[in-house]
C-alpha cells in the first residue's frame, strides 16, 4: 500500500504513517512495530520498487541475442517502466528527497538504485567490449572505449 500512495503522491515527502495507516485500515502504531520511522518505510518501499525495475530490465536484458541488442532490450524495458509505472518512475528518478540522505543510506549502505546503475553501466561496457569498430572510432576521435 505504502508503493501505491508513493506512486499517486509523487512526492517522497508527502508519504505519511499516518497516511499509510489509514490505507492500509490499520492504526498509525501498527505501522511502527515494522517500521521505526517514516525513512526507514522509505527505504523498504524504494529498494522494493528498484527490485522490480532491475528485474524487469534484467529479465529483458537475457533475451539479447548479443550485447547490442541486450542493450537495446533493456533500454527498451527501462522506458517500458516508465510509461507502465508513471508514479514510481517520477519518484525514483526524479526525487531529490530520495538520495543517499534522503532514504538514510548516506555513509551506510549503497543507495536502492545502485544495483541498477551499476547493471546498465556494465551492459554498455560489454558493448564496447565487443566492437573493434567501436574502439577505432573512438580512437580516431582521441577516446578511448575502456576509458569511459
Amino acid at each position: 500500500m505504502a508503493s501505491d500512495l508513493l506512486a499517486e503522491r509523487g512526492d517522497p515527502d508527502r508519504l505519511s504513517i499516518r497516511a499509510v495507516a489509514a490505507a492500509d485500515g490499520v492504526t498509525p502504531p501498527s505501522i511502527y512495530l515494522h517500521f521505526v520511522d517514516r525513512k526507514s518505510l522509505l527505504r523498504a518501499v524504494v529498494a522494493e520498487r528498484f527490485r522490480a525495475f532491475g528485474r524487469r530490465l534484467s529479465d529483458a536484458e537475457a533475451s539479447g541475442r548479443d550485447p547490442f541488442d541486450a542493450l537495446r532490450s533493456r533500454c527498451r524495458a527501462y522506458f517500458g517502466f516508465a510509461k507502465e509505472h508513471p508514479g514510481h518512475y517520477r519518484v525514483l528518478f526524479s526525487a531529490a528527497a530520495l538520495g543517499p540522505k534522503g532514504v538514510a543510506t548516506h555513509g551506510k549502505t549503497d543507495h536502492p538504485g545502485a544495483t541498477s546503475f551499476i547493471a546498465l553501466v556494465d551492459a554498455v561496457q560489454r558493448c564496447l567490449d565487443a566492437s573493434p569498430l567501436l574502439d577505432a572510432t573512438l580512437s580516431d576521435l582521441g577516446l578511448s572505449a575502456h576509458g569511459l
